[in-house]
């Protein structure tokens, strides 16, 4: 058979290769997605990657990753670039793998969870998890990473394909009761959420503006659909390598304080060095609590 696109399909555990139509050129515009780089502009992609065999990765907790963090270091691995939907890029999935691994198999053990663990990104106002396409291009060295409804629009599969891939995000049913401590803490976790992804977005907004921080959540837009804009703000400025103390140094916050059934006040925080977290007030007096804790500002300045 040629060389040409290969489409992974999820049929159970078993993945099924769809190979599609020989590719002479690309089919799309690789500047409408995430690309992970590559060291310079002039490395030669050709013998990019190390040797898989003699790579190990120690055995570790599954914890909330980057997406495009982790398909990054998979490309250092392999020499594959990936071009990530742009919502997807400022995702995160729970990743980590109990035993030794070498290159090889961490890098199909981090594209299997991301074809079936259900990844999470944020996207027209709301979290979607959803499973990831991989659509390959051997000739290229290049994997587009794509929800399932956009895969179908880069390629012309037939009708059964189309129906194993176009499975859609659906929001919990209208009319469900939910105690009023159970939904506070739901909303907590979505907030959370949202303020590891934003996190993200702040991360590749200066991997592609020279280490700069965004000015103004306006500059995110692009990264992410949907953006709540209006609930958060960002705290630091200026270059991201310069932050001493990236586990203190406030990246973003929520705006506003939200008061629990119990009567204390919760607030999201972002910080440099990518963590989340939720810190609680009995009075709302947040500026206090952060004195209190030693949280730091980093200004454009620096």
């Amino acid at each position: 058979m040629a060389a040409g696109v290969v489409i992974l399909l999820a049929a159970g555990t078993t993945f099924i290769p769809i190979y599609v139509h020989h590719a002479k050129r690309l089919p799309f515009n690789p500047d409408d997605f995430w690309a992970t780089k590559y060291p310079t502009p002039d490395f030669n992609a050709g013998r990019h990657g190390y040797n898989l065999d003699n790579t190990t990765f120690q055995g570790g907790p599954v914890q909330l990753c980057s997406i495009s963090g982790l398909l990054a270091q998979c490309m250092d691995l392999t020499g594959w670039q990936y071009l990530i939907d742009k919502n997807v890029a400022a995702g995160s999935i729970e990743f980590g793998n109990s035993k030794p691994l070498n290159g090889q198999e961490w890098v199909a053990a981090f594209e299997h969870a991301l074809e079936n663990d259900k990844p999470q990104w944020f996207e027209h106002g709301k979290f979607r998890r959803e499973n990831l396409v991989f659509i390959r291009y051997p000739d290229q060295k290049i994997v587009l990473v794509l929800p399932p409804e956009k895969a179908v629009q880069y390629q012309n599969l037939s009708a059964g394909s189309t129906k194993a891939l176009a499975k859609v995000f659906e929001p919990p049913p209208p009319g469900t009761v939910i105690p009023p401590q159970t939904a506070f803490l739901q909303e907590c976790t979505n907030r959370l959420n949202l303020a590891i992804q934003l996190g993200m977005i702040c991360r590749i907004f200066a991997q592609e503006h020279n280490n700069q921080l965004p000015e103004n959540m306006d500059q995110l837009k692009p990264y992410s659909s949907g953006l709540p804009d209006t609930d958060w703000e960002l705290v630091s400025r200026g270059s991201l390598n310069t932050i001493r103390n990236a586990r203190t140094t406030i990246l973003l916050r929520e705006k506003e304080a939200r008061q629990a059934p119990n009567g204390t006040f919760v607030k999201a925080y972002t910080f440099a060095d990518g963590r989340a977290r939720l810190e609680t007030s009995p009075d709302g007096d947040f500026a206090a609590l952060e004195q209190k804790h030693g949280f730091l500002v980093h200004s454009a300045g620096n």
